[in-house]
């Protein structure tokens, strides 16, 4: 990691913006904050490259082929599953995992204003966890499917990432560019072939697959 030139902000780097709580059993208790890490940056340090397009704004999310749902699941693995709700009211999708609500300390339930699902292929990563199953990698550099869920509309789009160091570009299937809402984005990244279910804003059910060649 050192040899990249990304900055270590990890526990083992330095412990000192770190801390354990007491609500909590160890290993799952070891805490930071955004202001705390934000102090290692290097002075020399410019800003990182954007990451998404945005809409203009007073622009709404209602690209050509979008359809309003109100939530939205898919399959990590057999054993995992994630799923977003549109909450109307604050303009976020809530996550919650397996049915369980995710949230944040202090702040409460984790919601986002975009969601982006990108679908990859894993390989192995050529080592083992403690439980001794293989770690798997997700290829992330290359072109794929997936969809996009913002402002209680989803769309399928496209991605493309010409190598490790070049940043991700999102598109619509018409190929133009995909543009969010300013606000916090989530990307998953879903093994190629994992199909989503959702529930259109009218509350009927309906399953979409993933596009073809994801």
């Amino acid at each position: 990691l050192h040899e990249t030139g990304v900055v270590d902000v990890g526990a083992t780097d330095d412990s000192s913006v770190y801390y354990r709580s007491s609500t909590r059993a160890a290993p799952h208790n070891l805490y930071s904050s955004t202001a705390a890490l934000r102090q290692r940056t290097p002075p020399d340090a410019g800003p990182p490259p954007r990451l998404f397009k945005y809409l203009a704004p007073g622009a709404s999310f209602d690209p050509p082929g979008s359809q309003a749902v109100s939530q939205m699941s898919v399959a990590y693995s057999g054993a995992t599953t994630a799923q977003w709700a549109y909450q109307p009211a604050v303009k976020q999708w809530a996550r919650t995992t397996d049915g369980v609500p995710q949230t944040a300390i202090p702040t409460g339930p984790l919601e986002f204003t975009n969601v982006i699902v990108e679908y990859v292929n894993y390989v192995s990563a050529g080592f083992v966890d403690p439980a001794g199953n293989p770690v798997p990698m997700a290829v992330t550099v290359g072109s794929g499917g997936g969809y996009s869920l913002c402002d209680g509309r989803l769309v399928a789009i496209r991605w493309s990432k010409a190598s490790a160091s070049a940043v991700t570009q999102f598109y619509l299937s018409d190929g133009s560019p995909l543009l969010l809402e300013p606000g916090t984005t989530f990307v998953m990244l879903v093994p190629a072939g994992q199909p989503i279910t959702t529930v259109p804003a009218s509350a009927a059910a309906a399953v979409g697959a993933p596009l073809s060649g994801s």
